[in-house]
């Protein structure tokens, strides 16, 4: 992903199921309104979250929706699998979303293990 420009204008890349490089344009980078909790409700329901990330987000860090780059790389690295690499300009929740995917992927892990 590559930043431009100084209103947050970026671009995302991901690697295809074959390896290729493909490129995801976001124009304007904002707080998404509404639906996280029926987001992250679904990311549980489908296994790629476990539900003591949801509660904690919800209920420790009142968060109430995510940035779109968070968005975004909850669908490049959770539903679909793909690696990603995500610059954006500060402020942007890069953090919290390198977090909340290494979080998921290590509980799917234990949960696949039988240890959740």
């Amino acid at each position: 992903m590559s930043a431009k420009g100084s209103k947050g204008d970026a671009t995302s890349s991901a690697n295809d199921n074959n390896g290729d490089a493909k490129t995801i344009e976001a124009t304007d980078l904002h707080v998404t309104t509404g639906g996280m909790k029926s987001y992250t409700k679904n990311l549980v329901d489908q296994g790629l979250m476990h539900f003591q990330i949801k509660k904690n987000l919800e209920e420790a860090m009142k968060l109430e929706d995510f940035t779109e780059v968070q968005r975004r790389a909850l669908d490049i690295s959770l539903e679909k699998d793909e690696d990603m690499l995500v610059i954006a300009p500060t402020g942007q929740g890069k953090t919290l979303a390198y977090a909340l995917v290494m979080h998921s992927l290590i509980s799917k892990g234990y949960a696949e293990a039988g240890i959740l």
